[in-house]
This record gives C-alpha cells, sequence and structure tokens, in this order.
C-alpha cells in the first residue's frame, strides 16, 4: 500500500543520509592518509611488482618510517642501510607477502646522508635516500 511505501521510505532516507557521510568520511580519510604517507598498493592484485617507498619524514631527526610492498611468493626480504660512500650500516629483515614498514631511529646514526636498499630473494627491488639532520 501506499502507507508502507511512505513508512519504508521515512525510515530509509535517515539511513542513506548517514551512509553517504560515512562514504565522504571514508574518501576524506583515504585523501589524507595518501596525502600524508603516500598510496599504499592492494595486495591482492597479483600483477603488483615489490616497491620502496620514500622513507617520512626525510629529513628526521628522531625517528623515520621506510614503507614498502613484497608480493606474496617471495621467501626472503630484507631493508639494508648504507653509508653515502656504500659501506653497510645494518640489515632490517622483513616480512613477506604484503605490505610492511620498519622504524629507523637517527639516535644509532650520525647526521647525513644515507641510502636504504630493499632486497626480496636476493634481488634488487629499488633504493631510496634519506638524511638525519640531528
Amino acid at each position: 500500500s501506499t502507507d508502507d511505501l511512505g513508512t519504508a521510505q521515512w525510515k530509509i532516507n535517515p539511513l542513506q543520509e548517514e551512509f553517504d557521510l560515512l562514504a565522504q568520511r571514508v574518501a576524506d580519510l583515504e585523501a589524507a592518509v595518501t596525502s600524508c604517507c603516500g598510496t599504499f598498493i592492494n595486495e591482492t592484485d597479483e600483477t603488483s611488482k615489490a616497491q620502496l617507498f620514500q622513507n617520512y619524514p626525510n629529513p628526521f631527526d628522531e625517528n623515520t618510517i621506510i614503507e614498502f610492498y613484497i608480493p606474496y611468493g617471495y621467501s626472503d626480504a630484507h631493508l639494508d642501510i648504507f653509508g653515502m660512500d656504500g659501506t653497510f650500516i645494518t640489515r632490517f629483515n622483513v616480512k613477506t607477502g604484503g605490505q610492511g614498514y620498519v622504524v629507523v631511529g637517527a639516535n644509532s646514526l650520525a647526521a647525513g646522508n644515507y641510502v636504504y636498499s630493499l632486497f626480496a630473494d636476493d634481488e634488487l627491488i629499488g633504493s631510496k635516500q634519506m638524511t638525519i639532520s640531528h
């Protein structure tokens, strides 16, 4: 009947408005995370290749975050930090099969520039530069 349809619409309208507001909040949060922290890769995409992202913040004086993505199927991965002259400084063993990150503390390193490299199954995935500014 027409009364039942009106009652159903009366119940649906507030729910639709709430849904629309929540959908906008999710979109706003995704945009904020992307502008702050970079874009993450959908880890269910089997065509994705391993990737290394720029650390943030950079330069840094306390801690920085280095994010990476390693597709499923790799058995070993690590992130190495080198001095600008190529001197090995430290290694972080990292998880395989998805998104991950390491936190690097500046307290054990001198101020200056460093290179970090991601390796998966002994293959160089990429290298980036970071700056410590004690």
